[in-house]
């Protein structure tokens, strides 16, 4: 996670999560 864990972050903090339980990959 770099620029897509921070910069993402703050825009997209639910779909990081759903992302990340969903796809289970960073």
């Amino acid at each position: 996670q770099t620029e897509l864990g921070h910069g993402t972050y703050l825009q997209g903090l639910e779909t990081e999560a759903t992302y990340d339980a969903d796809t289970q990959e960073f």
